[in-house]
């Protein structure tokens, strides 16, 4: 079944900067829906940051995902069963900069921060949410609500 692929604001270049995909999905005894579209893409697709597209099964909040144009809940999110020469796009609505400092990534946006710490790196910043507070970070990923 032939699909195109589509990623724009700023999701392309976790893509090789390649904004349009048409891809073959393989014949399957199961039909294909966004969730398996989804997990195909993570395997196939995806170059790197799987933290920045991917969150469980799904896409991580703030990404919009349009079929033929119409959003993706009203027709059926994860379960929508692709067809034939459907067009999905996938658009980040997380507007910020990615910003490397004392080995840290870190992706702002209007309301959150994601740090992004390499596993033996320990690294303290401050965080607001409400009142400022201060974070250790060892390993993995934290994310902290700005005011």
């Amino acid at each position: 079944m032939e699909v195109t692929i589509k990623f724009s604001g700023g999701l392309e270049l976790l893509f090789k900067n390649q904004k349009e995909h048409l891809v073959e999905l393989p014949e399957s005894n199961e039909k294909w829906t966004i969730k398996s579209l989804i997990i195909w893409i993570r395997e196939n697709l995806l170059q790197e940051r799987p933290e920045l597209f991917i969150e469980g099964e799904s896409v991580r909040p703030g990404i919009l995902v349009l079929v033929n144009d119409s959003d993706w809940e009203l027709v059926g999110d994860l379960g929508y069963e692709v067809q034939s020469t459907d067009t999905i796009v996938f658009i980040s609505t997380l507007h910020g900069a990615l910003v490397h400092k004392t080995s840290i990534a870190m992706l702002i946006s209007s309301s959150t921060i994601y740090c992004h710490p390499h596993s033996s790196l320990r690294a303290k910043f401050t965080c607001r949410y409400k009142q400022p507070t201060t974070k250790t970070l060892t390993s993995g990923a934290v994310t902290c609500l700005l005011d």
